[in-house]
């Protein structure tokens, strides 16, 4: 059987040291996509034994101290990409085992506020790929 997992890992990168936090994500599970800020690093959505998650958990890097969204992805969704600009996060395609998405759900860092992009991927994708531009 599958472990679901909430252990969370940091590497220190000017030592490739390893240690992991105090701090779990609040449920513990498989297919996560994860985007950072300059001060936080979150992790979106994924799956346990008994379901899908739509959970955005927030660590700031200061403190290593989690926080968890009020809102969270807009779909189960398991697989999918994550992305950042210096303004936002983003959060695209992935699927629930019997679909794929091509929604983007957009988390602005000043507030953590959600959207959903009106314009998705050009079609639904499971594990896609992504980039970020942070210049």
């Amino acid at each position: 059987g599958a472990s679901y997992v909430g252990a969370v890992d940091r590497f220190l990168f000017s030592d490739d040291s390893v240690s992991t936090l105090t701090a779990v994500l609040s449920v513990g599970c498989q297919g996560i996509s994860s985007f950072e800020s300059s001060v936080a690093g979150y992790f979106a959505g994924g799956y346990t034994a008994s379901s899908g998650v739509t959970t955005v958990d927030r660590f700031l890097f200061s403190n290593d101290s989690r926080t968890t969204l009020g809102t969270g992805i807009s779909a189960v969704a398991w697989g999918a990409a994550g992305m950042a600009s210096t303004a936002a996060g983003y959060v695209g395609g992935g699927g629930n085992g019997s679909a794929q998405f091509d929604t983007v759900d957009r988390f602005l860092f000043s507030d953590d506020s959600r959207t959903t992009l009106s314009t998705g991927l050009s079609t639904g994708r499971d594990s896609p790929a992504a980039m970020s531009n942070l210049s």
